[in-house]
């Protein structure tokens, strides 16, 4: 038997990671025996055993929480051991460490002094330092660190850790979360400087679509507390003051949005280690309200460099590096240039015309650039990150492949699903939805990582999360957006916003009035009239407007519309699917990982949301249906066409239908989640409102025929399938009606962000497998398999991104990096493969496995590395004689139902059929 993946609380050996108690979590393997028959946790501090479970046989190993008051600062080492049915056995031990917990910080907020010029001007960018002599040999050193909005640590000249763009992004109004380094190897004996450089980041520089600046605070600073354990047990505290140094930093502008521009003559030698003869000016004490806790997701590391695949010299004269994949991140390079020289790099996600092209990151720059100092030197950015795939190059006279790498980035976590079929356009879909989520996992669940945007988007998350516990290990990163997803719906009466985090600063100027864009986005063009009757609806927006001149109505209305389209005025009525990812991730993650832990901890952010429908649903009479909110619908459909704006987001759907759909949909699964968790009374409570909102719904918008009273989009007809909602015995008269919407578009998909999820496993899970297949192998548009065909590496946001000639089809809205149409891909795991959880048994403990083939693909090749262990289905035609294999690993137990409609019950161990 053997050992691997151990976790405590879902990262592997976690160096400060905020926790209540730890959770412990393992996978076994390579052993003839089926099951686990018990297990054993002991967790020690130093040679003291301060934990030990027992021999137990209610161990899990999806999670064990033990009951340990976690003292701060503390190296806990813990083993576990496994005993299997038939006598194997094996252990194997890991680590944790905590951060400073509820210990008081010795250390203050600092910043440079604004009195001293030139930091009088609070975009200048500081670097902080601190030098300090150490008296003996270090045995142990800890940083225990955060700055505002963006830092780097470097001890005597070196960056500490393997960590970029800290602290990351999150809700900086609510927590801000610090950092461990172990510096350990850094420090030495005598002499020694620490120093910290800060950019403004998310905390202060250009953010959201109306660039607010200073968003969250207007002054650089950071915290910074150096724990030092001597090799003759003594200890010592360096702390950040007012003694600390401050240098201006030779990176004289950075910014999420625009990028970074590094002038190396303003370099400052030896700033991070001892003896810099620079001048230096003095910092300054501040106060931050905000509360310091322990990170609470994984790191921000780089994970995999690119080589150039090739030069372009473009028509235009340009010279573009062809990196061959869409990602996050940036490039490093090298250059050794005249003094004074600048080189700029701009990044883009297309060509056009043989030309580089941005323009759809709309007002983002996207650029780095260096001014140098006449030394050879290896660049790269500090302060921001870029989504692209090529990169044009200027201000090089020989522009050499090998000098330039780029640095995919993203949160540290790990795919564990793969799937290969002998369809090379299936695989390309694959591996772009993968990237996709790649390139978006970046601390926080973000909609692009390229334009003048790149925000928590609550639906894109929730539409993705299922897709995303297949393909990678989540639980501790979608921990961290839940947990920012509580702070936010806490401030937000119950409702969850638009995204996460979600400013709450008006933009200077603004004016303050609450409407609902989609009352005017949709009007006909030069329809006063129409839009006399919008605004009437809102008194305060009417009464503005009739007080202004005639000649300055326009403007003011078209403001109004504009910065409510930045959604900081409607994120207390919340928004179907958008809001719902209250319950669809924790949902997705219990389901697919197993720890009861983690649901029990997001069990209230998924009972308030449905609670603030509720709550909604009483106001307008207690019906059953959910009919406020802010709703964005079928978001992005094909099913509206309008030919006076072909960007036009919104779809056909009924919204209020869409709204109440997923308003039974959060309560269904709020109440799955009270009962897995034993709380009797909000389960049959949740099963009574369930109950409720079904018939509700079935009795306002169908007919007793089964047919729609409103439009029977595709979309309508999914949810009603998906979600089991329709009038007793007509389910198959909605699917005829999805049959007939869809031949009426010659077997084509019109569905956005409500339809597009669930449409293939609709039509597979109700008799229409074939079917699914057509729609998921169609490479014209709008498939998924056109954008393969037009040579994506990673999943669009829109069906039409590119046109058939490859132009870009648009610039308002239109991302070449979007991972919710990714979701797909849930559909080949469940369906195409046939792997599917366990609501009794989550986390793969016990799975079902339904493959359903269709002679077009031939072949199916499926591993994912489950919390549970390593599942394998592969199936594959030879003439019209279908053969599957299935490995199921230890400890778990596997339906397996074949075509035939036989059922094969299988233990631990491979099987060919």
């Amino acid at each position: 038997m053997k050992l691997t993946h151990l976790r405590t609380n879902h990262v592997v050996q976690p160096l400060g990671l905020a926790m209540d108690r730890p959770v412990f979590s393992w996978t076994a393997s390579d052993t003839p025996d089926k099951v686990q028959a018990a297990a054993q946790i002991t967790v020690s501090v130093g040679d003291e055993t301060v934990y030990d479970s027992g021999r137990r046989e209610d161990l899990s190993s999806l999670g064990f929480e033990a009951p340990l008051d976690l003292l701060p600062r503390t190296r806990y080492d813990w083993t576990v051991i496994v005993w299997g049915d038939g006598g194997d056995t094996a252990s194997a031990s890991s680590w944790f460490e905590t951060g400073k917990r509820d210990e008081p910080w010795q250390a203050e907020w600092i910043a440079a002094d604004p009195a001293q010029a030139p930091f009088g001007d609070k975009e200048v960018q500081p670097l902080l330092a601190k030098d300090f002599s150490l008296r003996g040999e270090v045995a142990s050193a800890r940083a225990y660190v955060c700055g505002l909005g963006i830092y780097e640590l470097e001890v005597n000249g070196k960056k500490a850790g393997d960590e970029y763009l800290l602290p990351g992004y999150h809700c900086y109004d609510f927590a801000l979360e610090y950092q461990t380094f172990d510096v350990t190897d850094l420090l030495r004996a005598g002499e020694n400087t620490m120093g910290l450089a800060l950019g403004p980041g998310w905390y202060k520089g250009d953010m959201i679509f109306d660039r607010y600046h200073d968003l969250y605070g207007d002054t650089m600073q950071a915290i910074c507390e150096l724990h030092i354990t001597y090799a003759n047990g003594g200890e010592e505290v360096i702390s950040s003051d007012g003694s600390w140094m401050a240098y201006p930093s030779p990176v004289t502008f950075s910014n999420i949005y625009d990028g970074e521009h590094f002038d190396a003559n303003r370099m400052v030698p030896g700033w991070s280690a001892p003896g810099c003869a620079a001048r230096s000016f003095g910092t300054v004490v501040r106060k931050e309200a905000t509360p310091l806790v322990e990170r609470r997701g994984p790191k921000i590391v780089k994970k995999k460099e690119f080589a150039p695949i090739e030069v372009i010299h473009t028509p235009k004269g340009e010279t573009v590096l062809d990196f061959g994949q869409n990602m996050t991140g940036w490039v490093e390079f090298s250059v050794d240039a005249p003094a004074g020289q600048t080189v700029t790099l701009t990044y883009g996600e297309v060509m056009q015309n043989g030309c580089f092209y941005r323009d759809n990151l709309r007002t983002a720059k996207a650029e780095y650039i260096y001014v140098s100092d006449g030394t050879p030197q290896r660049v790269r950015p500090h302060f921001t990150f870029y989504g692209f795939r090529f990169v044009k190059v200027e201000g090089l006279e020989v522009v050499r492949p090998g000098d330039f790498a780029a640095c995919h980035i993203r949160s540290d976590i790990d795919p564990i699903g793969h799937i290969e079929t002998d369809n090379p356009r299936v695989n390309q879909l694959f591996h772009n939805a993968m990237w996709g989520q790649f390139d978006n996992f970046l601390d926080l669940p973000t909609d692009c990582p390229q334009r003048d945007e790149r925000l928590g988007w609550t639906g894109d998350a929730a539409i993705i999360s299922a897709t995303a516990c297949k393909n990678i290990y989540m639980p501790a990163f979608f921990h961290h957006f839940m947990e920012n997803v509580r702070e936010e719906q806490e401030y937000h009466d119950g409702a969850v916003p638009f995204y996460v985090p979600a400013p709450k600063k008006a933009k200077p100027g603004s004016t303050g009035i609450d409407v609902d864009p989609a009352d005017f986005v949709s009007l006909p063009e030069g329809d006063m009239e129409a839009f006399a009757a919008a605004v009437a609806k809102y008194p305060e927006f009417q009464a503005a407007m009739e007080a202004l001149p005639e000649g300055e109505r326009n403007d003011f209305a078209v403001k109004v519309i504009s910065e409510n389209f930045s959604f900081e005025h409607g994120n207390r009525k919340g928004a179907a699917i958008w809001s719902d990812v209250a319950t669809m991730m924790p949902w997705a993650v219990y389901e697919n990982y197993g720890d009861r832990n983690l649901l029990r901890a997001e069990y209230p952010v998924m009972k308030a949301w449905v609670e603030r429908m509720r709550q909604d649903d009483e106001l307008d009479g207690g019906r059953g249906l959910w009919l406020r909110g802010r709703q964005l619908g079928d978001w992005l459909a094909l099913d509206k066409p309008d030919p006076k704006d072909a960007e036009n987001p919104f779809g056909a759907t009924d919204l209020e239908y869409t709204a109440s759909c997923f308003y039974f949909y959060s309560t269904e699964l709020t109440g799955k989640a009270a009962r897995a968790l034993g709380y009797a009374g909000d389960a049959g409570d949740y099963a009574a409102l369930s109950k409720k909102i079904r018939g509700a719904i079935v009795k306002e918008y169908f007919n007793p025929d089964g047919s729609f009273k409103i439009e029977g989009t595709q979309t309508a007809c999914v949810l009603s399938l998906f979600f089991g909602i329709y009038p007793e015995g007509k389910k198959d008269a909605v699917l005829r009606q999805l049959m007939a919407r869809l031949e009426a578009k010659n077997w084509h998909l019109d569905t956005g962000f409500c339809g597009t999820p669930f449409l293939c496993r609709a039509l597979s899970d109700n008799g229409a497998n074939a079917t699914a297949y057509t729609l998921f192998l169609n490479d014209d548009y709008p498939s998924w398999l056109n954008e393969v065909k037009l040579g994506a590496t990673t999943v669009w946001e829109r069906w039409n991104s590119l046109l058939p000639d490859g132009s870009i089809s648009g610039t308002g809205m239109n991302s070449l990096n979007h991972y919710a149409y990714g979701s797909i891909v849930d559909w080949m795991y469940r369906n195409m493969a046939g792997l599917n959880p366990s609501e009794e048994a989550p986390g793969y403990k016990r799975a079902t496995i339904c493959p359903m083939p269709d002679p077009r693909i031939r072949s199916v090749e499926m591993e994912m590395d489950t919390a549970a262990g390593l599942y394998e289905v592969s199936w594959r035609y030879d003439g019209e004689d279908l053969h599957y294999a299935v490995t199921v690993p230890f400890d778990c137990i596997a339906d397996l139902i074949l075509p035939d409609g036989r059922v094969e019950k299988l233990t631990a161990g491979s099987y060919t059929f």
